[in-house]
C-alpha cells in the first residue's frame, strides 16, 4: 500500500528545525555536474517558493492567531530542507549515442520529413539557412581548430572504436 499522509504520525513542529551546519555541503560547480540535476535544483527552488508564497497568504487572510502562529512555524522551519539530495548521476550510453550516430547524422527537417543533407537542391532553404547563421565560420570549427593548435593534434577521440560514419573518422 501507498503512502497515506492521514495514517502516518508526525514529528512535532518544534523537533523540526533545522541549521546551516547539518547542511553545509560542497557547492556544485554548474559546469561539472549534470543539466539534469541543475534543472531540478532550478525547479525545487521555484516548488518550494509557491509553497512558502501560499502559505504566507493563508496566514494573511485568516484571522485565527493560533494557525497564523502555527503557519508561521512551518514555514521557518521548511526554510532549510532536512538534507541535500544526491545529484543525479548518469552513465555513458556510447553505444545508443553512436547507433543514432550511423542513423540520423545526415539528416535534416524538411518540412514534416526528415531528408538526407545530400538529397536536397542546391537551392533549398536548408542550404541558404546554413550560409547565413555560419557565415563566417561555424562555432564548432573554431573550437576545433583551437584545440588543434593548443594540442597539436587530432582533436577526435575515438576511444570506443572507429566513428559510425567513415567520413567523420580521424
Amino acid at each position: 500500500m501507498g503512502f497515506n499522509p492521514l495514517e502516518e504520525k508526525g514529528m512535532p513542529l518544534e523537533k523540526q528545525f533545522t541549521n546551516w551546519s547539518k547542511l553545509n555541503v560542497k557547492p556544485f560547480n554548474k559546469n561539472d555536474i549534470h543539466p539534469y540535476s541543475r534543472c531540478r535544483i532550478i525547479l525545487m527552488c521555484g516548488a518550494e517558493f509557491e509553497g512558502n508564497w501560499f502559505s504566507h497568504q493563508f496566514a494573511r487572510h485568516t484571522a485565527d492567531l493560533e494557525i497564523k502562529r502555527k503557519l508561521a512555524m512551518t514555514r521557518r522551519i521548511e526554510q532549510l530542507p532536512k538534507e541535500v539530495p544526491e545529484l543525479t548521476i548518469f552513465k555513458p550510453n556510447i553505444d545508443y549515442v553512436r547507433k543514432i550516430i550511423a542513423e540520423q547524422a545526415d539528416l535534416t527537417g524538411d518540412g514534416t520529413d526528415y531528408t538526407e543533407m545530400d538529397k536536397l537542391p542546391k537551392d533549398h532553404r536548408f542550404w541558404k539557412h546554413q550560409d547565413i547563421v555560419n557565415e563566417g565560420g561555424t562555432p564548432s570549427e573554431t573550437v576545433i581548430r583551437d584545440h588543434i593548435e593548443e594540442k597539436s593534434g587530432e582533436y577526435r577521440q575515438e576511444i570506443e572504436g572507429p566513428h559510425p560514419l567513415e567520413k567523420y573518422r580521424a
